[in-house]
């Protein structure tokens, strides 16, 4: 991974690629610097316009999720998302590629996408086979950990030839060294069919609890909650089965209906714990409130209504609680076009503008622990 590049080509506006190695398995980063640092007293709408911005690494993607790195830099992490192909007008190129997930780092007025194989022939940073059109990970919500980055990844593969014909199956965890972010270690995650572990995971201590979903009755999502001692990659997992922690994965019981199969746990300020989702498709994000991660878990008030956008759908908010002003919280949603008008797998960019695939913010009402 290419690092120090020379600052003629970190000029404000413009922008670097770096290719290390040949192969699939390379790692491409593409920097581009000059733009506009957000900053939540400049608004949410600061950090909308960064993506604006961004012409050559990624240029559009969804479920944007983030931590604050160590050194001050942020990570970004996407799950679909497209590299480069913008054309000086702002329209999309037809043929510009999408690939699975994207890394990218925030560094001042600097982004970094990171991907592997080359700007030609781009792939996705975190691979789950060599078949990334059969199947592939979506990445959760990273966290710092023992000096490494550590993030859930869920499994998707296809199940039919149109875009919208995938399932999850099952869950893996990643290791990302500091501070280059490459990929040290990746090892699966034990479920049933339909389960997966890692939307949302809380440290405590020892022990990390991970939060999962129940699609066993589609479409029907349910929390499941589980906790790992130790190492998350050889630690014990244990799975609370609604009157005890056990260690069969099957007997993980649901302790929440879900609206949404995306959500962030986070810990409030006069104790306890705080689920944050959005409303299905809706324009609502709702809170959950609970003294312990296995719950009971009871509604709390809205933390936040995010615009819905003619003819598209707005889904997974999220909140950035490293970006965050008193009960003032960061919070991102995708935007895509609505199901039936556009195929997000197949779809003709050519069609679409690109403001109809990139991270959107507001903000949120959230009493965080401090």
């Amino acid at each position: 991974m290419a690092r120090g590049l020379p600052a003629a080509l970190l000029a404000a506006g413009a922008f670097a690629v770096a290719c290390p190695h040949a192969g699939a398995s390379a790692v491409t980063t593409v920097r581009q610097c000059g733009l506009p640092e957000p900053t939540l007293a400049a608004g949410p709408t600061s950090f909308t316009d960064v993506w604006r911005r961004s012409s050559a690494g990624l240029t559009g993607g969804d479920s944007a999720l983030s931590t604050r790195l160590p050194d001050g830099r942020v990570l970004w992490l996407f799950g679909d998302s497209f590299i480069g192909g913008l054309r000086s007008d702002g329209t999309r190129e037809v043929d510009a590629p999408l690939i699975r997930n994207a890394v990218v780092v925030e560094d001042g007025d600097c982004l970094t996408t990171m991907y592997r194989g080359d700007r030609v022939a781009p792939r996705e940073y975190l691979p789950a086979s060599n078949s990334p059109q059969h199947s592939w990970y979506w990445p959760n919500q990273p966290f710092v950990r023992a000096g490494r980055v550590l993030l859930f990844l869920t499994r998707l593969v296809r199940t039919g030839p149109g875009g919208w014909d995938f399932a999850c199956s099952g869950s893996a965890v990643a290791s990302l060294g500091l501070p280059d972010l490459g990929l040290d270690e990746m090892t699966r995650v034990p479920t049933v069919p339909h389960t997966y572990f890692g939307v949302a995971v809380l440290p405590a201590g020892p022990v990390t609890y991970v939060f999962g979903v129940d699609e066993r009755r589609a479409p029907s999502k349910a929390l499941l909650v589980a906790r790992v001692r130790g190492d998350l990659m050889a630690g014990a997992w244990e799975y609370w089965d609604g009157r005890q922690w056990v260690a069969r994965v099957g007997r993980a019981h649901a302790v929440l209906s879900l609206p949404s199969s995306q959500f962030s746990v986070v810990r409030a300020r006069r104790r306890g714990l705080l689920l944050i989702t959005q409303d299905g498709l809706g324009s609502r994000v709702l809170s959950f409130r609970a003294r312990r991660p296995a719950g009971p878990w009871r509604p709390g008030p809205d933390v936040a209504t995010v615009p819905q956008v003619p003819g598209a759908m707005v889904y997974n908010a999220v909140p950035h609680v490293e970006f965050r002003e008193h009960d003032r919280v960061l919070l991102s949603y995708s935007v895509n076009a609505l199901a039936g008008t556009l195929d997000p797998v197949t779809l003709d960019p050519a069609q679409v503008h690109p403001e109809l695939y990139r991270p959107r913010f507001t903000t949120a009402r959230i009493s965080l622990a401090r």
